[in-house]
């Protein structure tokens, strides 16, 4: 019996197992906590300043933190001929923008809406678009595509400026990514511009 061979088969046959093993363990921690997953921490800061006409001018500082271990990429809008197609559709609404704000009036009376009354249910505004899009420094100008992407740990600030009068403001924010459902965040914030009767 030839133990050196034997022994070097040994060595072969641990070094392949080890190798099987430490990839199992490390595809078994990649999938426990979800580095393969995006994920997207959004902020909102409105700030308002009274002006000589007497209508509020509202700053909204929207912020996006990349708070995951991958590269965060918006969607690209489809440009064809014709009208500008949705970068998100589903049953209830279309959304045009990578990255939109949307700003609704909330009425005074919410007792016929109930707790999960839907934004479509608000007061629309008037001269504020429906959808506004925050990425607006983002596009070429020749393409019409925006091209935004966040790197892990990455926190950026966007901005819009609206003109509002005194009262109570639903403001929605929207981040559809590359991935498309599987990166879809959504948040909403409470606005309260002051002035008039309080």
């Amino acid at each position: 019996m030839d133990w050196l061979k034997l022994s070097q088969m040994f060595q072969h046959t641990m070094i392949g197992l080890g190798v099987i093993i430490g990839g199992l363990w490390a595809y078994y921690q990649w999938r426990s906590q979800r580095a393969h997953a995006t994920a997207l921490e959004i902020g909102l800061l409105a700030t308002t300043t009274q002006r000589q006409d007497g209508r509020f001018l509202v700053f909204f500082d929207v912020s996006l933190e990349n708070i995951g271990r991958r590269k965060l990429v918006a969607k690209r809008k489809q440009n064809g001929a014709g009208s500008p197609k949705p970068v998100y559709t589903d049953d209830v609404e279309e959304l045009y923008h990578s990255l939109g704000l949307q700003i609704e009036s909330i009425p005074k009376n919410l007792g016929d809406l109930g707790p999960n009354w839907y934004p479509k249910e608000l007061a629309p505004l008037e001269n504020i678009p429906m959808e506004i899009n925050l990425l607006y420094d983002y596009q070429f100008s020749i393409t019409g595509e925006e091209n935004f992407y966040m790197e892990p740990g990455e926190t950026y600030h966007l901005g819009y400026p609206v003109e509002l009068t005194p009262g109570d403001y639903l403001a929605k924010v929207t981040f559809v990514g590359a991935a498309g459902e599987e990166e879809f965040w959504r948040r909403r914030f409470y606005v309260h511009v002051p002035g008039g009767i309080e």
